[in-house]
């Protein structure tokens, strides 16, 4: 909701994050307060949206294509189902509960490698936008100025 309110997906995939990434790193440092243990157990759900934003954003890019729409999000969907499939055997093994020293730390990693690629595909809707906007504006003639496309 909150995302649909601000029309900035990017945003509010950023801010979900950064609470994995704090949640995990704090996990993966584990000799921490006991409180902050509980802490970061709490506010690691708030890294759940992602998914559904990421999904509704690559709807939202690819929506002037439904062909590429279809692949982006079936490769999307896919990759997802098959990673979740194995990926949480090797780095949340059972027996290294509840520490999960491996999980923490590549979940921190991962978090990182998260926020750069929203940042790029955030980056390169942008200039897509931008490309486009001037493209209309050749087409109809007029004089092509800086257009600034939040989308």
């Amino acid at each position: 909701m909150l995302s649909d309110f601000l029309r900035n997906r990017p945003f509010v995939m950023s801010i979900s994050t950064f609470f994995g990434l704090l949640a995990s790193l704090c996990l993966a440092i584990w000799t921490i307060p006991n409180v902050l243990k509980w802490f970061s157990f709490f506010i690691s759900r708030a890294a759940v949206p992602y998914g559904p934003l990421s999904t509704s954003w690559a709807n939202e890019i690819c929506g002037a294509d439904a062909e590429e729409r279809a692949v982006v999000l079936g490769i999307m969907n896919a990759s997802g189902y098959a990673f979740n499939a194995w990926l949480p055997l090797l780095t949340y093994p059972a027996i290294s509960a509840p520490r999960f020293r491996k999980g923490f730390i590549f979940s921190t990693v991962a978090y990182v490698v998260q926020f750069g690629i929203t940042g790029l595909v955030a980056f390169l809707q942008r200039r897509e936008n931008r490309n486009r906007a001037r493209a209309r504006a050749r087409a109809a003639g007029g004089e092509v100025e800086e257009v600034d496309v939040a989308e």
